[in-house]
């Protein structure tokens, strides 16, 4: 430690304090990390190995690094990726970072909620944004709809929207969330409307219109053509012509 204390040429000698500039999550560490130095003693887990990762490579403590990284070797899974992904944000580990956020993004679909949950915003982002991710468009936006409900609204910036409902990462939007993505966008005009025939507010319509579709299909696949401009009707069968009767004068 004396030598990391000393490599600075222009120190003032006669001053026996040395200052050392650490991220906050890395310097909340440092009595473990002292514990390790002067007696050998460490316990390493999810949540503490970056930062003591980034104070053995600080002060060039070689053996504390070695067992570090070995642990997160061993460690980093799906179910520790989000909080690998967390720790790396606060300590600046930008490997441990990507390669957390390839996991998640990897493994998408099979990811429960309460664990996607556990993600900053701008770390989800992240997830939705890696090449890796390989999910369709509308289970996509339900699992982002999800992640919103579950977040402090005050997370979700109008960039954030933005860059979590992005056309390129959701040309499609699923129906069932349709409205609550237009809820949302109704806070942020200039996103609901941004990106032409691509915008939010436009993918969010077409969702609509495409569960109407669906929902009217069944009972407008049962009429003849001839029923539907009242040619020839009384060649339809009774459960046919009961299925037109009913419906709304604008649908026939």
């Amino acid at each position: 430690l004396a030598a990391k204390f000393d490599e600075d040429e222009h120190a003032d000698v006669t001053d026996p304090n040395t200052e050392v500039y650490l991220p906050s999550r890395v310097a909340a560490l440092f009595p473990e990390f002292l514990d390790y130095v002067y007696s050998d003693t460490l316990q390493l887990t999810t949540r503490n190995v970056l930062a003591l990762k980034h104070l053995a490579n600080h002060f060039d403590v070689r053996a504390l690094y070695k067992k570090t990284d070995s642990f997160v070797q061993s460690d980093l899974n799906l179910k520790t990726a989000p909080t690998y992904c967390t720790e790396a944000d606060l300590v600046k580990d930008e490997d441990v970072q990507k390669k957390a956020v390839q996991i998640m993004a990897e493994n998408f679909g099979r990811m429960d909620m309460t664990v996607i949950t556990q993600l900053p915003a701008k770390m989800f982002k992240e997830v939705l944004s890696s090449p890796h991710l390989d999910v369709e468009s509308e289970f996509l936006s339900n699992k982002v709809a999800q992640f919103m409900r579950f977040t402090d609204g005050s997370a979700i910036s109008d960039e954030m929207l933005f860059m979590l409902t992005h056309p390129q990462i959701m040309p499609m939007i699923s129906s069932d969330e349709a409205f609550f993505f237009l809820n949302w966008g109704l806070k942020y005009p200039q996103v609901l409307d941004e990106g032409d025939d691509a915008s939010l507010r436009n993918r969010c319509i077409e969702a609509v219109v495409r569960s109407w579709m669906t929902t009217l299909a069944g009972p407008i696949a049962t009429l003849r053509p001839e029923a539907a401009t009242g040619i020839n009707a009384g060649n339809l069968n009774s459960e046919c012509a009961f299925n037109y009767s009913s419906l709304p004068a604008g649908i026939k």
